[in-house]
C-alpha cells in the first residue's frame, strides 16, 4: 500500500484503540508503538488568473457557454462541484446579485441525491456584474430554446443541465471530466478542484481576511462563525471579494 494509505489506516485504528482505552476495554493503545511512514507532499504551483481566463475564453470561443459559466462560477464563488451542479433557478437573485448555495448534488452507486452541503450549512454569496451577466446570458439562451414550444424555465430548473428544460442537473463526475478536457484543449494544467484552491489562494494573497474567505467557500467553523456576526446575509467584504475575483479572472464580456 502507498504511505498515505498506511497513514490513514493507522489514524483510524489509533482512534478506535483510544476509544477502547477510554471505555476500559483495553489497557493501552497498541497503535502508539507503531510509526506510520512519512508522506512527501508535492505542492503544485498555484493556478494563475491568466490561465483560468484562458480556459474560460476557450469555452466561450467554442460555443460552450454553459461550461464557461461553470468554470467561471467555480473560480469566482469557490463553490464545490456538487454545489454548483445543485444550483436551481430559484437560487439565483440577479436583482440583488446573490447566489444561494444550500444543496450538494451527487451520484453514488447509481443513486442521484440532492442533499445539504458538505458542512450542512447554506450560504448566500455575493455576485459581481460580470457573473450576473453570464448567468443571465445562459438563462436567456435556455428560455429561447423553450419559447417555440410555449414553455418557460421552471423555478426548480437546474442552472447546469443538458436537458432542454433543465430538469436534471449535471453529474459532478461528468462536469469534472468536462473541465479537465476543456483545460487540456486550452493547454492549461487545471481541474475543478484546483479552481477552489484558486479562489482561496487569490483572496488570501490579496489580504481578504481568513474568516470571510472561509465563509465564501463554505468552510466549516470559520464560515459558520463569520455568517453569525453579520446581520446582512452578505457582508460588504464578500461583495468586494466577488468584484476582485471577477476583475482578476478577466473581463471576458469586454
Amino acid at each position: 500500500m502507498k504511505p498515505g494509505t498506511i497513514r490513514q489506516i493507522h489514524s483510524i485504528l489509533s482512534g478506535a484503540f483510544d476509544a477502547a482505552k477510554r471505555w476500559k476495554w483495553i489497557e493501552e493503545n497498541p497503535a502508539e508503538s507503531a510509526k506510520p511512514p512519512t508522506v512527501r507532499t508535492v505542492k503544485r504551483p498555484a493556478t494563475s488568473p491568466a490561465e483560468v481566463a484562458k480556459v474560460i475564453a476557450h469555452a466561450r470561443e467554442t460555443g460552450r457557454l454553459l461550461l464557461a459559466l461553470y468554470v467561471w462560477l467555480a473560480a469566482i464563488t469557490g463553490a464545490r462541484r456538487g454545489e454548483l451542479c445543485a444550483i436551481q433557478v430559484c437560487d439565483i437573485d440577479l436583482e440583488h446579485k446573490l447566489l444561494h448555495i444550500a444543496f450538494n448534488y451527487l451520484v453514488k452507486s447509481g443513486q442521484k441525491v440532492r442533499k445539504d452541503t458538505k458542512t450542512h450549512q447554506d450560504r448566500r454569496i455575493a455576485l459581481d456584474e460580470t457573473s450576473c451577466a453570464l448567468i443571465a446570458e445562459v438563462l436567456a439562451a435556455a428560455s429561447e430554446v423553450l419559447a417555440p414550444a410555449g414553455l418557460e424555465l421552471a423555478k426548480d430548473a437546474y442552472l447546469f443541465s443538458n436537458d432542454p428544460q433543465h430538469a436534471a442537473p449535471w453529474n459532478p463526475d461528468w462536469a469534472s471530466h468536462q473541465v479537465s478536457d476543456l483545460a487540456e484543449e486550452a493547454r492549461v494544467d487545471l481541474n475543478i478542484k484546483m479552481l477552489r484552491h484558486y479562489t482561496a489562494s487569490q483572496l488570501l494573497a490579496a489580504r481578504f481576511d481568513l474568516q470571510n474567505t472561509a465563509a465564501r467557500l463554505g468552510h466549516g467553523g470559520g464560515g459558520a462563525t463569520t455568517l453569525k456576526h453579520y446581520a446582512d446575509p452578505v457582508s460588504e467584504v464578500d461583495r468586494k471579494a466577488a468584484a476582485y475575483l471577477s476583475e482578476l479572472t478577466g473581463g471576458i464580456l469586454s
